[in-house]
């Protein structure tokens, strides 16, 4: 899930006139479960950041004196890796691979930092190449096999992680691995046969049960599943439990009922879809109507994300959170807790669903509208129709009828309840993309694009959310993607730096901006089918349009930029605060200030209690020598934001010329105090 950042303004302003004042899970979790960290690690990683920083000093030492000992340069790699210095265990790794190839342990390490920056496919062929070296160590085939897992290489992970079998391996993982990737594949008997497998070498482990309860209730096998679900409630810890029931919100643990989730939404269905209108936030995420424990809320439709989420600040009157509070990671690597409640219901139109539980996060950054995600652990009991040309969603249990050749219709397959499918892009190898309704752009880590695109990028714009965190991207346009042998031309993909944001860099995003290039698209979960109706009239959608217009942005392509916005909300008014934000930029990029100021007037009559806003019409006014109107609109900001420190060092700017100088030093001494 991501959030656009709409202030750009702000940075164009900043680099004009203030330039002087200017982390990956190592396991899916799926395969294994996380843990709460206990308070006593942080001592102890402080005195072992002691010790490695004496270690390091005397390894530096002996470096400097035998600078080609490969022996020492892995070792010296290793406490880099340790401290999370990655890229210079990257060059002493490499380094030593150059001057020992023949030494398996090299390419293992480098294996592994190149996993935690997210570059599995070099990490791929670095353990390839140590099994050349060493065939008979399991460690390298398991690495192996959950890295193809992960890059969606099904058929060989299994491979990999049958070799391990084949050493008498007691070790659960390799089990897991291709137990998972069985169940990805729809060979759900080998799967069983595995999870099974698993509980006779593991018998403890709530989230085996958990997962072994899936494979039943797919299979049809009800009540084995109530069985192995109740026995994973009786070993789990209150924060297992949690995690595992919001894998699967709708059912009870504890007190299974008869009928599966899917049962009872299909009965309330009777073949009356639920219809319900959507419409586009500032930013472009889909936002659509429900109710939770009978309070009217707008969620984000995001099959981008795992678990359905309310924020934080819509709890109020709401929810009350449970005592529980479940670790999770960032995209970065960064550990964070976020809680949880049982919603005593959640209406989706006419439907139902009881007893629901739902995570709790600290939701999009600067959004104060929206209330959280409809996420995939639900969606995925519903056939879901994205209808992109009459704005509305669609659940149902029953597919629409798709026999025109028009349509297109491809396999799909869903990981930690988020749906996927095969792309090819500009001629180059298969990709594993990820549909995610719940970003307007196409995303990809840098390092999987290399097969497909050789250039370097210096990631320009940002990109925000609860998962995501604060990353720079940069938009480039790709010649072609491939979609079920179908071309489309010209996709615009915001590029990321894998090493920025590793749990991310697995699988290219496909958002909106991509979808909405069809009429309808539809999330056939019940029977793995994603299919996509094209738009026959050729008309460009508002977020493709909207994409193409920041594209032009950030490319210094200004009055195209311009054109791009004015078009997207002529196609979608919903569009238009970003447009009138992303023109005033523009403008101001052009030195035609008065257009600029009337564009960043009509974002404020759109959302008058934008601090931002009234920051940079401030600035806008400073440029026209209006000091009086740049001083109230950055009192105005002031008011809204008091920490915003651009608006303290743009007033002392218009102070300075009213010479007004002892207001203007408490002003920058403001700012100061405020600077991070």
């Amino acid at each position: 899930m991501l959030r656009l950042n709409i202030h750009v303004l702000i940075k164009v302003l900043i680099k004009l006139v203030l330039p002087s004042l200017v982390v990956a899970p190592a396991w899916s979790n799926e395969l294994t479960a996380a843990r709460p960290l206990a308070s006593s690690i942080k001592s102890q990683e402080a005195a072992e950041r002691e010790n490695f920083a004496a270690v390091l000093a005397r390894l530096n030492s002996l470096i400097q004196k035998e600078p080609l000992n490969s022996l020492l340069l892995v070792k010296r790699g290793r406490i880099y890796s340790h401290v999370g210095k990655f890229q210079n265990a990257l060059k002493d790794f490499s380094l030593a691979v150059k001057i020992s190839p023949d030494l398996y342990e090299s390419y293992q390490l480098r294996a592994e930092v190149y996993e935690k920056l997210g570059q599995y496919q070099n990490e791929i062929d670095d353990l390839s190449s140590a099994i050349r070296l060493n065939p008979n160590l399991q460690a390298l085939y398991e690495m192996r096999g959950y890295g193809l897992y992960r890059l969606g290489h099904l058929r060989d992970a299994i491979a990999d992680c049958t070799k391990v079998m084949g050493f008498q391996s007691d070790s659960p993982l390799p089990y897991r691995i291709a137990a998972a990737a069985y169940e990805e594949l729809g060979l759900l008997d080998s799967a069983l046969a595995l999870r099974t497998k698993i509980l006779d070498l593991h018998d403890k482990d709530a989230f085996d049960y958990r997962n072994r309860a899936r494979v039943y209730e797919l299979l049809g096998q009800q009540e084995l599943a109530q069985a192995d679900r109740k026995k994973a409630a009786s070993l789990a810890n209150p924060t297992e439990l949690a995690q595992m029931q919001l894998k699967d919100p709708l059912t009870n643990f504890t007190n299974p009922g008869t009928e599966t989730p899917k049962d009872i939404i299909a009965k309330q269905l009777e073949n009356t879809p639920v219809v319900l209108p959507f419409h586009y936030d500032s930013d472009g995420h889909i936002c659509i109507p429900l109710q939770v424990n009978d309070h009217a809320l707008r969620f984000i439709l995001d099959t981008g994300s795992e678990t359905s989420d309310l924020w934080m600040r819509g709890t109020s009157g709401v929810a009350e959170l449970d005592h529980v509070r479940l670790p999770n990671t960032k995209a970065s690597g960064a550990k964070y807790f976020s809680g949880c409640f049982r919603a005593r219901d959640l209406k989706l139109g006419h439907i139902v669903l009881p007893r629901v539980l739902m995570e709790v996060d600290e939701g999009l950054f600067e959004h104060k509208n929206l209330d959280g995600f409809l996420g995939g652990n639900i969606l995925e009991n519903f056939v879901v129709t994205v209808d992109y040309r009459k704005k509305v969603v669609v659940f149902s249990s029953l597919v629409e009828n798709h026999d025109s050749e028009e349509w297109i219709v491809i396999p799909l397959w869903t990981r930690d309840h988020l749906p996927y499918c095969s792309i090819r892009l500009n001629g180059s190898h298969e990709f594993r993309a990820q549909l995610d309704t719940g970003s307007l752009a196409n995303m990809s880590a840098d390092s999987l694009l290399k097969p497909a695109v050789d250039q370097k990028f210096t990631f320009s714009e940002r990109s925000s959310g609860p998962w995501l965190g604060n990353l720079w991207v940069e938009p480039i346009e790709l010649e072609y993607l491939e979609l079920s042998g179908r071309s489309f031309q010209s996709p615009i993909v915001e590029v990321f730096s894998a090493a920025d944001a590793p749990a991310a860099a697995d699988c290219i995003i496909l958002g909106n901006s991509f979808l909405s290039r069809f009429k309808t698209v539809t999330f056939d979960y019940l029977s793995k089918k994603i299919m996509l109706r094209p738009d026959d009239t050729g008309e460009v959608s508002a977020p493709e349009m909207f994409a193409k217009g920041k594209y032009f942005f950030l490319h210094n392509e200004q009055q195209k930029a311009i054109d791009a916005f004015n078009k997207t909300t002529a196609l979608d008014d919903d569009f238009a605060l970003s447009c009138h934000t992303y023109r005033s930029a523009a403008y101001v990029n052009l030195r035609q200030y008065r257009k600029a100021l009337s564009e960043i007037t009509a974002a404020i009559r759109l959302e008058p209690k934008n601090a931002n806003s009234y920051a940079t019409r401030a600035w806008v006014y400073g440029m026209l020598g209006e000091f009086r109107l740049q001083i109230a609109d950055d009192t105005m900001a002031i008011n809204l934001e008091p920490k915003n420190r651009f608006a303290y060092v743009n007033r002392a700017f218009a102070y300075e010329r009213l010479r007004n100088y002892q207001l203007a030093k408490r002003d920058r001494q403001k700012a100061h105090s405020l600077a991070p």
